[in-house]
Formats: structure tokens, C-alpha cells, sequence
């Protein structure tokens, strides 16, 4: 069996298939992290968080759903995110936008309503059509690390200032998810030593693409973020039995009584 939804009904899967004792994969989401790092500048920073924010709309498990950023340049970073979320144009994928509508209806509501309920400051300045499930990319601040544990599925992401690096990782661990983490830098080789330090499955350092969903790359899950490995070839691996086959020419009790080719049975 294989699933992806949410926690609740992997659960549920996992609990009827262990009764037969049959192999199950799950996909179960995540609430992932970006670390931005000091030495990123608010350029890179705003880039990487709106881009991560925005990508399929935000309905993707490997969407960003906290920012971690440096206290000193808080600001300065959601100012720029301010700046691209602004000129986003929403409208019909096919008129060549750059953000489309969610789902359906029910789904805009619910996200829209965590959103809200989130408290804090919403920044979310993108105009986006009336008709149709449209909602606008929010970076909220000020909220309570420990209010946002559980992933949104939508584009909303919190935002969280840190001071030390260790803090940074603290803030980017603080949840029960270990699906993906991402980190924006410009000393690359000290974004991949904090990238390491994130409990997940896939860390990405300066960049994410949706080729991250093409069907032979491997997807781990970590924590409550799943079992096993997405990813058709790790799939297939995942589902069938290894079997090993050899000659041996000899027994373990009685190793000096080789038998050789030709010898009776």
C-alpha cells in the first residue's frame, strides 16, 4: 500500500495493514523550514522565501511554511518579500501568471481561516482576481513557534527571528516533520554545515525546483512525515523482496570437506 495524505489517515492505513503485515509507504506532509542564513542579504532571502511560498500556488507538501530569519535583517528581507509579492500577477495559469487559484472553494476557506487564526501581522500584498479561489501569499510574524507546528497546505508561511545559529536550528527542528528544509546563503559550504543539522528527509541549499517531483527523484520522509521513500525506482525498491542467490562449495561445520565439481551429492 502506498499513501499520501494526512497524519490521520496514514495512521489509519499504517494500523490495517499492519494486521496482515503488508508493507505501506506513506506520504504524510511537512511544515518546512528555510534557514536563511546571516550573510544572505535580503535580496536572496526575499527570493528564495516568496519562490518557495508560491510555487504551485502553496499546495505542495514541500512548500515553506516558516522562515527563519536573522533578527537584524528581519526587516529589511520581509520589506523585499513585500516588494515581489506585490508585482505577482494572479490570474488563470494559462493567461501567464504567476500565481492561480487553490484547489476549490472549501479548501481556500480552511486555509484562509488558519491564516487567521494564526494572530500576529499578515503581510500579504499581492491584488488577486475576485472571482474565483483566489488568496493572496501571507508571510505572518509574530507568532509563537510553538502555535505553528502543523502545516497549512497553502500559501501561508510564518515568519521567525533568530539570533544564533543553533537557535536558527532549534526553530527549523521544533516540529514532529522531517519532510524537507531549506537553506539560503551566499558561503555555500556554511549553508550546507546548517543544512545538515536540519531533521529531514531532503535539504536544499540556494534553490528548489518541482523537479524535486520528477518520478526518479527520491523523496525520504523522516518523523511524521512518513515511511519510506517517494520516488518511482525507491517505490519499487521499497515493495520488493530482496532474494540472494550464491554457490557456497562449502558448509560452515565442516569447511575442510569442500564439495568440488563432479563430486556425488
Amino acid at each position: 500500500m502506498s499513501f499520501t495524505g494526512g497524519a490521520a489517515g496514514g495512521a489509519s492505513v499504517a494500523a490495517a495493514c499492519a494486521a496482515g503485515l503488508k508493507p505501506v509507504q506513506l506520504g504524510l506532509g511537512g511544515n518546512n523550514p528555510l534557514i536563511v542564513m546571516p550573510d544572505a542579504g535580503p535580496g536572496r532571502a526575499a527570493r528564495a522565501a516568496v519562490d518557495l511560498l508560491t510555487t504551485l500556488n502553496g499546495q505542495w507538501c514541500r512548500g515553506l511554511g516558516r522562515l527563519i530569519l536573522p533578527a537584524d535583517i528581519q526587516d529589511a528581507v520581509l520589506d523585499e518579500a513585500a516588494g515581489r509579492l506585490e508585482a505577482l500577477r494572479a490570474g488563470p495559469p494559462l493567461d501567464d501568471s504567476g500565481l492561480g487559484p487553490l484547489v476549490h472553494s472549501r479548501h481556500r476557506a480552511l486555509v484562509e481561516g488558519r491564516r487567521d487564526a494564526l494572530g500576529g501581522r499578515v503581510i500579504a500584498p499581492t491584488k488577486v482576481p475576485a472571482e474565483g479561489n483566489y488568496l493572496a501569499p501571507a508571510l505572518v510574524t509574530g507568532v509563537d513557534p510553538a502555535r505553528v507546528t502543523e502545516e497549512i497546505f497553502g500559501p501561508v508561511a510564518t515568519v521567525h527571528p533568530y539570533r544564533t545559529l543553533d537557535e536558527a536550528v532549534d526553530l527549523a527542528n521544533g516540529t514532529g516533520y522531517g519532510l524537507e528544509g531549506h537553506v539560503a546563503g551566499t558561503d555555500e559550504d556554511a549553508a550546507l554545515a546548517v543544512a545538515g543539522r536540519i531533521r529531514a528527509g531532503e535539504v536544499k541549499v540556494n534553490g528548489s525546483s518541482v523537479m524535486s517531483l520528477h518520478l526518479f527523484a527520491p523523496r525520504p520522509a523522516w518523523g511524521a512525515s512518513g515511511l519510506g521513500e517517494e520516488g518511482t525506482a525507491e517505490t519499487f525498491r521499497f515493495f520488493t523482496n530482496p532474494q540472494v542467490v550464491g554457490v557456497e562449495n562449502a558448509y560452515a561445520l565442516h569447511s575442510g570437506d569442500d564439495l568440488r565439481p563432479g563430486d556425488d551429492a
